[in-house]
């Protein structure tokens, strides 16, 4: 399962190959995520295309990433 962290006000996109290269991602980055910024960034699913390129699209949102950490306890204060 692939998933991308979306920026709800500029659209930015983040993605990911797999569950643990997000959380690899959060533990690396989480000095910089105040609860602030994480409730800016939203947790979303992504599925594949069925066009030539095999691009992926957004699917689901999941959670914001602020609900994502709490919820899985990876940064621990």
């Amino acid at each position: 399962m692939r998933y991308s962290l979306v920026h709800r006000t500029r659209g930015k996109r983040i993605d990911f190959g797999s569950k643990s290269e997000l959380i690899d991602w959060i533990k690396q980055h989480g000095f910089l995520l105040s609860d602030h910024v994480q409730r800016l960034w939203s947790l979303h699913r992504l599925r594949k295309t069925s066009d030539f390129f095999s691009s992926y699209v957004l699917s689901d949102r999941i959670c914001s990433l602020f609900e994502y950490i709490n919820l899985h306890k990876l940064l621990v204060k």
